[in-house]
């Protein structure tokens, strides 16, 4: 069982523009997340394992994207 992250990307008035969040994708990409779901409240949920979360963490923090990571375990 690998631990991973959970963070959560919460949209300024629930709306991203397409760059930002092909950037944000991009950051994604670049930190191996295989999972990525918009949840019910107008964000962004990326599942991260946590070998990769600190890079996906320092991308979005370079990119000035707000977020909140809980950490979680779940089989990958």
């Amino acid at each position: 069982m690998k631990t991973s992250s959970l963070i959560k990307i919460n949209f300024r008035g629930g709306i991203i523009s397409p760059g930002d969040l092909l950037q944000v994708l991009i950051a994604a990409e670049k930190a191996h997340v295989a999972k990525i779901s918009f949840g019910t409240r107008q964000q962004l949920l990326a599942d991260v394992v946590e070998a990769y979360c600190d890079l996906f963490t320092s991308l979005l923090q370079v990119l000035q994207v707000n977020y909140e990571r809980t950490p979680t375990s779940a089989p990958m």
